[in-house]
């Protein structure tokens, strides 16, 4: 199999989906969010099952117990990712395409559920590989150049300093209304930095060929440049 892929992987808040969006525009790429497709596997799950948490609230518990211990048959469920006129990102379930129900907090709240459990994991990689034998893709994550494009032969990893990405978190939420501390936010951030660097399922981390990238101190537009100084 051949895939014509570009991996930016790197913690949160490093500026990753911004860098891979304009990158995958400015060399005819698709940018592909795999976190839309973690979000509408965990929308089906919560809808399909459900039921069986027997009014359970505790999302949590519900998911060790049931993803990992899902029939063979569940892991056919047609969860599919498709470009639209303007290269965005559609998902869908079947027929039925997935908007504004997938990007609720109460969802985005559930996924680190989801995306924990080596069977999601595998279903959606399954769907991304897919995806890239009919498409040149630029993705962004924590394990795209390690666990899903091992073999990709352009890999990133960006990084920022805590600090900056907080105020930056806090800079995007200030823009829709919501004040938060960035001294809150910071320690939220090195939190989930632990997290993911510790999780036993696809850690975050660099892959030994990967480029470095540090944006702390770069604008946007910089970062775009030094990767495509790297893609000629």
């Amino acid at each position: 199999m051949s895939f014509q892929v570009i991996a930016l992987d790197g913690p949160a808040g490093s500026g990753k989906s911004t860098i891979a969006k304009i990158l995958s525009q400015r060399i005819g790429y698709h940018y592909l969010d795999s976190g839309a497709l973690y979000r509408g596997l965990t929308f089906i799950l919560f809808q399909e099952f459900q039921s069986e948490s027997k009014g359970n609230t505790h999302f949590s518990q519900f998911m060790f117990q049931y993803c990992a211990n899902l029939p063979l048959h569940f892991w056919d469920i047609p969860l599919y990712l498709k470009f639209g006129q303007e290269g965005e990102n559609l998902i869908f379930w079947g027929e039925d395409k997935l908007g504004e129900e997938i990007r609720t907090p109460e969802l985005t709240r559930l996924i680190q559920y989801v995306a924990d459990k080596a069977p999601c994991r595998d279903k959606v990689n399954r769907e991304i590989r897919r995806i890239a034998l009919e498409h040149p893709l630029v993705l962004d994550g924590r394990d795209i150049g390690t666990a899903v494009f091992p073999e990709a032969k352009l890999k990133f990893f960006l990084v920022a300093k805590p600090e900056i990405r907080a105020q930056r978190r806090a800079k995007e939420l200030a823009e829709k209304g919501i004040p938060f501390d960035p001294k809150i936010l910071e320690t939220e951030i090195r939190e989930r930095d632990k997290t993911d660097q510790e999780r036993a399922i696809a850690p975050l981390r660099k892959a030994p060929d990967a480029i470095p990238v540090d944006t702390s101190d770069l604008s946007t537009e910089a970062v775009v440049n030094a990767i495509l100084s790297r893609l000629s």
